[in-house]
């Protein structure tokens, strides 16, 4: 249990002292994604599966400590939606 405690303030300090910037990112890269052209060409197709495949996790760990779970939710949820129809294998 004091190793979880621990690594829950410690994701807690990282995400109080990250940029403005990267909080924005991490609430807001669905909707940007969202608006990009469609089709995916193979270059952004690349780029989602590179950030799914190696960034979600700390992404949620961002997300979930400055915004709460909720929020998460949301986001992925905005995620699904355009991943369905943009992004052909994950």
């Amino acid at each position: 249990m004091n190793a979880f405690e621990r690594f829950a303030n410690e994701a807690r300090e990282r995400s109080r002292s990250a940029s403005d910037a990267l909080k924005y990112a991490c609430h807001n890269w669905a909707i940007h994604l969202s608006r990009a052209p469609h089709p995916w060409d193979d270059t952004l197709n690349h780029i989602f599966q590179a950030f799914w495949n190696n960034h979600i996790i700390p992404w949620l760990e961002m997300e979930w400590c400055s915004k709460g779970l909720r929020s998460c939710l949301v986001v992925l949820s905005e995620g699904q939606k355009f991943v369905k129809v943009c992004v052909s294998t994950i």
